[in-house]
């Protein structure tokens, strides 16, 4: 979170996706200066990468990028 606004800033308008960290407590931050976000073990059952996908974490998630793509 503190090198992401000096990555967006140095890609001069090139896409930058965020791969690691994304969860429901980091998006509102995230999002501000990426162009998309890689998401894995934040949305598995107790954020465990082999568990299952949640879909009610999958439905917070996607609401959230949602809200601040408006």
């Amino acid at each position: 979170l503190t090198d992401l606004p000096e990555v967006a800033a140095a890609s001069q308008g090139r896409p930058v996706f965020v791969g690691s960290g994304v969860q429901r407590e980091t998006v509102n931050r995230l999002l501000p200066f990426c162009h998309g976000l890689i998401v894995g073990s934040s949305l598995k059952q107790d954020g465990v990468l082999t568990a299952p996908v949640d879909p009610l974490r999958v439905r917070e998630l996607v609401g959230l990028v949602r809200d601040n793509s408006r």
